[in-house]
C-alpha cells in the first residue's frame, strides 16, 4: 500500500506495512498532519526509528530531553528555537497515537499538557537565568532569602486534560516584595524590584511561546484569571494573591481555581500557596451557593453561543463538555471543603469518587464518563484537521467525513446520531442538578407567586399595618405585631446593614419563603425569631443562605426546629455547618447504629498527613462537626415522645475519644517513633487504654456532661526509648506526650467549637498522681490505697476506647477487685455516709441538683446500684458485667437480690429523673420536678429497707 503523502524514499522504506497504513489513516483524518509529515518527513523517520509512534510517552525521559537541550542554549531564539522542534514532533506522536486508537484519552490528555508544562517550565527557568545575569538574582524583602516565582496552569492545563490545538491559562506569583542583588555596570549598579525582574520575565515568556518560528507557534498564553484580570499586574506577591481572593475573590474565581496546578518555578512554593487558598476555594460548609452562581454562569454561556450562528458547540453547546465539568465541579465546591478526596484537578479522577461518595449513580456515572470521551474526542479530532483552536464540529462536507471516520463512523450522518443521544443524556443530567427553569415569566402569577410577592412587600415595610396584620393571620401567626417586630429587628440590624450584596440579594430570595415556613409551625412566632435568629449569624457566609433558598425542606425543618425550643435554635446557631443535616429530614429522626457511626468517625483520621497541622486543624473541625450533627440528632430524638435516642450521646462520646486518641498516637509515633511492642507495626492502633468513669461509665450522659476519665498504658520499664523515628524519647515521656495532644484535642476551642470538659481526677491519688497508669500499678492502688469511694466509681468503670489488651486487663482487675468480700452493712454504712456528705457540700439551688440530690433522687437510686455491686458480686459475678444503673437493677432482679416491684419502682423513677434532666437541659421542660413528693419518698423508703439505713 502507497503512502498518502510525499515521502522521501529512505523514510518510506524504514517504514512498516502497517504503518504505512496507519499514515494513510491519520493524513486522511488530518490535512494538517498530511502537511506536517511531508514538510517534516524527518520526524516521522525519527519517531518510528525510536518507537515513539507505539509507545506512551516516557515522562522522565521527555522531561531530561526538554532540560538537556533547552539549559544548553545562550538565548532567547535558540531556547524557541529547540522547543518549537520538541513540541513539533510531539504533536505528530500525539496526533498519531490517537488516530490509530493506540492512545487512551487519558494518555492523550496527559501527553499533551506533560508538553506544555516541560516547555513552559524550561523557558521560565532559562528566562530566569538571563534576567538575572543582567540585574542579579531576586532576593526577598524580609529575610534577603532568593525569591522564587511559581507559574500556575489554570483551565485545562491546570488539570492535566489540555487539548490538543489550546490556550493555556497562567498566573504568575512570586514569593515576596524585594529587589535584584544587581550587577556591576561601570559605575552604577543595575538592580530591579522583584516585580519589574519577573514581570520582565513573564512578558519574555509569553513573546517566545506565541511568536510565530517559521510559521509555527508554540501556545497562545492567557494570562486573564490572574488578580484583576487585565487591569491587574502580570506578577503578583504570594500575599497579594491570597489577599485577593480572600478580599475581592468572586464565584467565577473559585471555579477557576479548583483546576489550578503549579507547573513551573518554585512548585513548592505553589502548593503551599494552593493550600493557603483551599478554605476559600473549599468552603467546609456545604456551600449550595455554587448552585445559584453556575446557573448564572451556564445562562451566560448559552446566550453566548446562541448569538454565534453555527454548528454544534462541543465545549458549550447544551448536553456539552462543559455541562459535564459544571456538574463534577458543584460537588468538588459542595462537598470538597469536607471531603479532601474532591479537591483533585482531573476531572476523570473526580467522577469515580462521585459515585463512591453517592452523588452519583452507577448509571448516571456511564453516561457522564461515556459522554466525556466521546465529547473530548470529539473536540481533539476536530482541532487535529487544521490545527486550530475549534470546538463547533465542520460545516465543510470533507471535514465533516474526515471527522466520522476518526471517530470510527462509516458516515457523519451516524456520528451525529451518537453525538445527539450523549448530548441529550448530559443535558438532562444537568438541567435535573441546577432545576433550570426556562420558561417565560410573563403571564399570570400563580397563588403561591402572589403570596411570596406579598410577603416580601411586608419584609420591605411596603404594606400598611393593617395589610400585614391580615396577611401574617392568614400565614399561621397569632400575635403578627410581635411577628412584625422580629422581622424590624433584622432589618434594621447591623449584621442586615453590612452584609454583602450577594447575601442579601439570596436574603430576598429566601424571606418570603422563610415567612410562610415558619408560619406552618404550631408556635410560629417562636420559629420565626429562632430562624431570624440564625439568619443573622450566617449572613456574611452567604453559601448557607442559599443552601435554604435551594432546599425548601431543609428550610421548613429548621423552622420546626426552632419552633421546638431555644435549645435547639442556639445549638444551630453555634454550629451552622449542621444546616447540612437537614437537608434529609428523615435521617435526623433515625438513630445510627454503632457501626454506622464507626464508619463515620473513622474517616477522620484518614484526613490529610500526619504532621500536617492545616490537616490537624481540620481533623479537629471534622471531629467537632460530627459530635455536634450527633447531639443535634439526640436532642430531636429526645424531645419527640415516640422516640428515644437509646444512649446516642454515650456512644458518640466514644467514637470521639477513639477517634481522637488514634489521632494523637499516630501524631506523636511520627514525631518519636513507636514503644517497643510496636516496632513490627507502626501504623497499629493506639496501645494505651482510656477507661470512662462517671456518667459516661454508666452510660448516662447528658447535654452537659463532662468525661470523666482514666488513662492506662501497657507494663513495662518507662525509660526504655522508642523507636523507628528521627526523634525517639523515652516511654514515660512518649505516653505524657499522647496524653498531651488527647486534651489538646479534646479541649481545644476551634472555630467548630469544643468537644468535651474532661476531669482525671479519679485516676490513682488523684490531680496529685502521674496522668497514666499501668494496670498492676492500678490494681496495686485500688487493693491498698483506694478509698472507699474510688471502689464506688469503679462500678461505673468501663472501657471506652484503645487497646483491646489493656481493655482485658482493665477488666480482670475491676473484677478482682469488685468480687472481694464485703460485709453488706458496711458497704451499706459508707455508701450512706457518702450520700450524706455530698448532700451536705452541694447547695440544691436548681432542678439538676434537685433532681440529683432529692432523698429518693437520682444520687440515691446510683448509690443504691453500687450498694448492690459491692456487696454481693462476691457471689454474684454477673453483677459486673452492667455498669449502667438501670441494668444493674435489672440484673438484681433477675438474681432475686430485689423485689419485682422494687426493681420497677426504681427503675421508673430513675429513667424519669435522667429525662426529666435532659428536656430541661434542651429547654423543654420547667423547674417543676417530675416526681412528687410521695413517689421520691416511696423510693427512699423501697432503698432504706433493703440498705437497712
Amino acid at each position: 500500500m502507497p503512502p498518502a503523502v510525499e515521502l522521501p524514499e529512505e523514510v518510506r522504506r524504514s517504514l512498516s506495512e502497517q504503518q504505512i497504513a496507519q499514515l494513510n489513516l491519520c493524513a486522511t483524518c488530518s490535512p494538517w498532519f498530511a502537511r506536517q509529515i511531508e514538510r517534516y518527513p524527518e520526524l516521522l523517520l525519527e519517531c518510528a526509528n525510536g518507537r515513539r509512534l507505539d509507545e506512551p510517552v516516557d515522562r522522565e525521559q521527555l522531561a531530561i530531553e526538554v532540560a538537556d537541550r533547552s539549559g544548553a542554549c545562550q538565548s532567547r531564539d535558540q531556547i524557541r528555537e529547540v522547543l518549537t522542534d520538541i513540541h513539533r514532533r510531539e504533536e505528530l506522536i500525539i496526533a498519531w497515537r490517537d488516530l490509530t486508537g493506540q492512545a487512551e484519552l487519558a494518555e492523550n490528555l496527559h501527553h499533551l499538557s506533560l508538553l506544555a508544562e516541560l516547555i513552559v517550565a524550561a523557558a521560565v527557568e532559562r528566562l530566569t537565568h538571563f534576567a538575572a545575569q543582567k540585574y542579579g538574582s531576586p532576593t526577598t524583602e524580609s529575610a534577603r532569602t532568593p525569591c522564587d516565582i511559581t507559574i500556575l496552569g489554570m483551565g485545562k492545563l491546570g488539570g492535566n486534560e489540555l487539548n490538543f490545538y489550546s490556550d493555556i491559562d497562567l498566573i504568575a506569583v512570586i514569593d515576596d516584595t524585594g529587589e535584584t542583588e544587581g550587577t556591576e555596570n561601570s559605575d552604577r549598579k543595575r538592580t530591579l524590584s522583584n516585580q519589574e525582574f519577573y514581570t520582565r520575565v513573564v512578558q519574555d515568556l509569553v513573546d517566545l511561546l506565541q511568536n510565530r518560528t517559521q510559521g509555527s507557534q508554540l501556545y497562545n498564553v492567557d494570562l486573564r484569571l490572574r488578580p484583576f484580570g487585565d487591569s491587574g499586574p502580570l506578577v503578583v506577591t504570594a500575599d497579594a494573591f491570597v489577599n485577593y481572593y480572600s478580599t475581592h475573590g468572586r464565584e467565577w474565581e473559585r471555579y477557576a481555581l479548583v483546576k489550578a496546578r503549579p507547573i513551573a518555578g518554585s512548585i513548592e512554593s505553589g502548593r503551599r500557596l494552593l493550600k493557603e487558598l483551599s478554605p476559600f476555594v473549599y468552603r467546609r460548609y456545604l456551600d449550595y451557593g455554587v448552585f445559584a452562581s453556575l446557573r448564572e454562569l451556564k445562562r451566560s454561556i448559552d446566550q453566548q453561543v446562541e448569538r454565534r450562528s453555527g454548528t454544534y458547540h462541543l465545549k458549550l453547546g447544551r448536553g456539552g463538555i462543559r455541562e459535564i465539568e459544571f456538574i463534577a465541579q458543584i460537588f468538588q465546591l459542595l462537598n470538597g471543603g469536607r471531603d479532601p478526596a474532591l479537591r483533585q484537578p482531573p476531572l476523570a479522577a473526580i467522577l469515580p469518587q462521585l459515585q463512591q461518595r453517592g452523588d452519583l449513580s452507577t448509571e448516571e456515572l456511564a453516561t457522564l464518563t461515556e459522554g466525556y470521551h466521546f465529547l473530548r474526542r470529539s473536540e481533539q479530532r476536530v482541532q487535529m484537521l487544521h490545527h486550530q483552536q475549534e470546538h463547533r464540529l465542520p460545516e465543510n462536507p470533507k471535514d465533516q467525513q474526515r471527522l466520522a471516520m476518526a471517530m470510527g463512523y462509516e458516515n457523519y450522518a451516524d456520528y451525529t446520531r451518537q453525538l445527539e443521544q450523549i448530548s441529550a443524556a448530559v443535558s438532562a443530567m444537568f438541567t435535573s442538578l441546577l432545576t433550570i427553569d426556562d420558561t417565560d415569566s410573563d403571564g399570570d402569577f400563580s397563588d403561591e407567586q402572589q403570596r411570596a410577592q406579598q410577603l416580601t412587600a411586608l419584609w420591605h415595610g411596603e404594606l400598611e399595618t393593617e395589610q400585614c396584620h391580615a396577611l401574617l393571620l392568614t400565614t399561621g401567626y397569632e400575635e403578627p405585631d410581635s411577628a412584625l417586630e422580629i422581622l424590624a429587628n433584622l432589618r434594621e440590624s447591623a449584621n442586615y446593614r453590612q452584609a454583602s450584596s450577594a447575601s442579601q440579594q439570596r436574603l430576598e430570595l429566601l424571606m418570603p419563603q422563610l415567612i410562610n415556613a415558619a408560619g406552618l409551625q404550631p408556635h410560629a412566632n417562636q420559629a420565626l425569631s429562632g430562624a431570624l435568629r440564625l439568619v443573622k449569624t450566617i449572613l456574611r457566609r452567604s453559601a448557607y443562605i442559599a443552601l435554604l433558598n435551594e432546599n425548601p425542606a431543609a428550610l421548613q425543618q429548621l423552622c420546626k426546629l426552632c419552633a421546638a425550643g431555644e435549645w435547639l435554635t442556639n445549638w444551630i446557631c453555634q454550629h451552622p455547618v449542621l444546616l447540612d443535616e437537614l437537608l434529609d429530614a428523615s435521617s435526623l429522626a433515625r438513630r445510627p447504629t454503632a457501626d454506622q457511626l464507626a464508619t463515620l468517625f473513622k474517616q477522620v483520621v484518614q484526613l490529610g498527613q500526619v504532621g500536617d497541622d492545616a490537616a490537624l486543624e481540620q481533623q479537629m473541625n471534622q471531629l467537632r462537626d460530627l459530635r455536634s450533627a450527633e447531639l443535634l440528632r439526640s436532642a430531636i430524638l429526645d424531645i419527640n415522645p415516640q422516640l428515644d435516642s437509646d444512649q446516642l450521646l454515650d456512644d458518640t462520646a466514644e467514637q470521639v475519644l477513639a477517634t481522637s486518641l488514634q489521632i494523637a498516637w499516630n501524631q506523636i509515633v511520627a514525631r518519636h517513633g513507636s514503644p517497643p511492642e510496636n516496632i513490627a507495626h507502626p501504623d497499629s492502633s493506639a496501645r494505651l487504654l482510656v477507661v470512662g468513669y462517671g456518667k459516661l461509665g454508666a452510660r448516662s450522659l447528658s447535654y452537659n456532661s463532662d468525661l470523666d476519665l482514666v488513662l492506662i498504658r501497657p507494663q513495662g520499664d518507662q525509660e526504655v526509648m522508642t523507636s523507628g523515628a528521627e526523634q525517639p524519647t523515652p516511654l514515660h515521656r512518649f505516653y505524657g506526650r499522647v496524653v498531651q495532644r488527647l486534651i489538646h484535642l479534646l479541649t481545644t476551642q476551634t472555630t467548630s467549637g469544643r468537644l468535651y470538659e474532661i476531669d482525671f481526677r479519679l485516676r490513682p491519688s488523684g490531680n496529685a498522681g502521674p496522668m497514666t497508669s499501668d494496670p498492676e500499678s492500678l490494681r496495686r492502688y485500688l487493693q491498698e490505697d483506694a478509698r472507699d469511694w474510688e471502689h464506688q466509681a469503679l462500678v461505673h468503670a468501663r472501657p471506652v476506647a484503645g487497646c483491646e489488651k489493656l481493655a482485658e486487663a482493665f477488666l480482670e482487675l475491676r473484677r478482682d477487685i469488685l468480687c472481694q468480700q464485703r460485709k453488706a452493712d458496711t458497704v451499706a454504712t459508707g455508701i450512706t455516709e457518702m450520700a450524706a456528705m455530698i448532700r451536705q457540700e452541694k447547695p440544691i439551688d436548681d432542678l439538676p441538683a434537685k433532681l440529683k440530690l432529692s432523698p429518693g433522687g437520682m444520687l440515691d437510686i446510683e448509690f443504691f446500684a453500687q450498694y448492690l455491686v459491692l456487696a454481693h458480686a462476691a457471689n454474684h459475678g454477673e453483677l459486673l458485667q452492667p455498669t449502667r444503673v438501670i441494668d444493674i437493677l435489672a440484673k438484681a432482679v433477675q438474681l432475686n437480690l430485689i423485689e419485682q416491684e422494687t426493681g420497677s419502682l426504681l427503675t421508673n423513677a430513675y429513667r424519669q429523673l435522667t429525662v426529666h434532666r435532659k428536656l430541661w437541659e434542651l429547654r423543654q421542660v420547667n423547674d417543676q420536678m417530675p416526681l412528687t413528693q410521695q413517689q421520691l419518698t416511696q423510693t427512699q423508703q423501697a432503698i432504706q429497707q433493703i440498705m437497712g439505713a
